[in-house]
């Protein structure tokens, strides 16, 4: 792979550690010739009032979210190994007269890359071969916003946050969107700003990379109907006080909820009807065991008889488990627990192959895939085979479609624990192959909303993938029933045709999981 000089361009000395972790793969890439500038500016000319209240909300933030400050500290860069550069210069209509001009154009840059984009420094694009790429939000709205990433998110209380990668080859041509991710929007803006700047980092490493390799970037478009703007350090003065007022009340909120209202719990519905004609109100509820909740329920059948696999979480022992009930429209019975390793487990997805039964459960407290087969259909179960390692990956499933067999999981790609914002898709010859070849377009989905699996709907030769919406300060808040319209080794697609809102479900607060076999359907909801 040939080597591309990368133009780096700071505008701050103090970094948080994972942009700092960033820059050491720049520096350490070796298809990579860095060459760094720092940008001075001019002081925030803020009123008095807004610099010092904003730096009390980041103290305080910081003190309330101390554990987390520890693995985000502020790190100081050594601004001598840095070409600096002065805003006004850049800035200026004059800018080709200048000395920063000559600095800039000296050292041959093919690309350049700032982290905060600031549409005053576009011009720089002309003096690169392959332009300019910044970070902005996530999807810049026609209405210019002038607030620090991930504040305006958490004052509005929006489902997802999530930041854009933006290219412009020259300074007066259209702003294309490289790349879009989002993900669940944390309570506390620090958290936010923390979450977004971690997690932004492997989608800026993989579109770069791909870039360097190829000379394009591989989901390249246009954008003409959105506004760029640069974000602010500080918010004005307005939105910080509706800020401190909204954090108040919700702190206040949850301390009046945990002492006089009941506590919310996940339980399992019923309705013996196909899902197209499906009343959730008329659905038969199956009982929670004590100090227990159920959730995730598949629905199987086999020897003439139906059944539901669930999850079992048992508040004593904190893990899931999975459990199975033998099922009619006169009798629901529990069976019993049929698989209780020392993990935690969740969401049961049967399948069928050559005349066996498999599972695939949820494993990622234990980092793998993993399939279980039965061996005494539907109590007893042995491990088949790990499909992978060290990953973690939440609510795989796996079905069989035009020769081969596909793997759907949401697998965070840094390891982390949110695994509510990738979708990524796997196929291969047999389900119990040694490899699995990665779809060239994973990760399919990185927003929050639609990425993560609820259920599979097989039906009449069509594929739906039943998908979660995390809401604010709500995890699994609303699914969807999603169309599958083409899948092959090179394309995917979807496209939505039912959103299901909790409260059309005994107005309960929250549903996440949806699953139909025959005249059998299953869900489960938050009350």
């Amino acid at each position: 792979m040939k080597s591309m000089t990368l133009g780096l361009i700071l505008d701050s000395p103090f970094l948080p550690k994972p942009t700092v972790e960033l820059l050491q793969w720049l520096e350490d890439n070796p298809n990579i010739k860095l060459k760094k500038f720092f940008l001075n500016k001019d002081s925030d000319k803020r009123n008095f009032i807004s610099k010092n209240l904003w730096s009390l909300i980041i103290r305080f933030e910081k003190l309330f979210f101390s554990r987390y400050f520890k693995i985000f500290p502020d790190l100081a860069l050594d601004l001598s190994e840095y070409s600096m550069l002065n805003s006004n210069a850049i800035y200026s209509d004059n800018f080709k007269e200048t000395v920063e001009y000559e600095i800039i154009k000296s050292k041959d840059i093919d690309l350049f890359f700032i982290l905060n984009f600031d549409e005053k420094i576009v011009n720089l694009s002309d003096l690169s071969r392959y332009g300019l790429l910044s970070v902005h939000t996530l999807t810049p709205e026609k209405k210019i916003n002038n607030s620090p990433q991930g504040f305006s998110e958490v004052l509005s209380k929006s489902n997802k946050s999530g930041f854009s990668l933006i290219h412009q080859k020259k300074s007066n041509a259209d702003i294309g969107i490289v790349f879009q991710g989002a993900f669940p929007t944390h309570n506390y803006y620090f958290a936010n700003n923390m979450n977004l700047i971690k997690r932004r980092n492997i989608y800026i490493q993989n579109n770069l990379s791909f870039f360097i390799k190829n000379k394009y970037f591989k989901n390249y478009h246009k954008n003409h109907s959105y506004l760029f703007s640069k974000l602010q350090v500080i918010p004005p003065v307005g939105q910080q006080i509706t800020y401190c007022l909204s954090i108040f009340n919700r702190l206040l909120q949850k301390i009046l909820k945990k002492l006089f209202f009941k506590k919310s719990y996940w339980s399992v519905g019923l309705y013996f009807s196909n899902w197209k004609n499906f009343l959730f109100n008329e659905a038969h509820i199956i009982p929670n065991p004590k100090n227990c909740y159920l959730a995730d329920p598949f629905i199987f059948s086999y020897a003439d008889k139906d059944y539901c696999f669930l999850e079992e979480y048992s508040y004593e022992n904190s893990k899931g488990t999975i459990v199975a009930y033998e099922i009619s429209s006169k009798k629901i019975s529990r069976i019993g627990c049929i698989i209780n390793e020392s993990f935690h487990m969740s969401f049961p997805f049967i399948f069928e192959f050559e005349g066996g039964v498999f599972m695939l459960p949820e494993t990622s407290e234990n980092n793998d895939i993993r399939i279980y087969e039965a061996t005494e259909f539907p109590i007893k179960w042995k491990l088949k085979k790990i499909l992978m390692k060290n990953v973690f990956a939440v609510d795989s499933m796996i079905f069989f479609h035009r020769d081969l067999w596909w793997l759907f999981s949401n697998i965070n790609p840094d390891n982390g624990t949110d695994a509510c914002s990738d979708l990524n898709i796997f196929f291969a010859t047999h389900p119990f192959s040694e490899t699995w070849e990665e779809h060239p377009l994973n990760p399919l989905i990185v927003d929050s909303e639609l990425a993560r699996n609820a259920g599979m709907i097989l039906h009449d030769d069509e594929i739906f993938r039943v998908s979660q919406k995390q809401t604010f300060d709500m995890y699994g808040g609303e699914f969807q029933i999603n169309k599958i319209n083409l899948l092959d080794t090179q394309n995917y697609s979807e496209s939505l045709i039912y959103s299901f809102l909790p409260k059309q479900i005994r107005s309960s607060k929250a549903a996440h999981h949806f699953h139909t076999m025959g005249d059998i359907t299953a869900f489960d909801f938050l009350k």
